[in-house]
């Protein structure tokens, strides 16, 4: 018995150290200077509500700083979240002519599930995003292919500061 206990420590003891995970690709997404479209009309980001889970609440705000798979710039400004788990955002797109990604702003309906994660879906794509680290995580689905994304809050894209 002695000597199970000695074998499992000495193993333990030599087993091999872990490295340093290396970036993600969700780490090479940040871009710095990336600019999407600036809006003709100012859309209003809504207060947080009582009603709504804080943690649901967090998604609210101006999210940036940051392309799809790091070309593709993208910025997206949560605008209301209710009990429910409704949101309302504004996507917005630089373009990217290698993608042949042209500019867009875009109002539509997100849905923030069960597992605490915003999902918007429209036309073939459906985008899933989580708050994590301070960063707004996103996955776009599209074509059979995926994107990855990590927007930090607190951008300028035309709503106003």
């Amino acid at each position: 018995m002695v000597a199970c206990v000695l074998a499992a420590a000495v193993t333990i003891g030599c087993a091999p150290k872990r490295e340093a995970r290396g970036p993600t690709p969700f780490d090479k997404t940040a871009v710095a200077d990336c600019y999407t479209v600036e809006l003709f009309t100012v859309a209003e980001i809504e207060a947080p509500s009582t009603t709504v889970p804080a943690a649901w609440n967090g998604y609210l705000g101006k999210w940036g700083k940051a392309g799809w798979d790091g070309k593709w710039c993208h910025d997206l400004h949560v605008l209301s979240v209710d009990a429910d788990g409704n949101a309302v955002v504004m996507e917005l797109h630089a373009p990217y002519e290698p993608w042949g990604r042209q500019a867009t702003a875009f109002r539509r309906a997100g849905k923030i599930g069960e597992d605490g994660r915003l999902r918007v879906s429209y036309s073939g794509v459906l985008i899933e995003y989580w708050i994590q680290n301070g960063k707004l995580y996103g996955l776009r689905k599209e074509g059979g292919g995926a994107l990855r994304i990590a927007l930090s809050p607190g951008t300028n894209s035309g709503l106003g500061s």
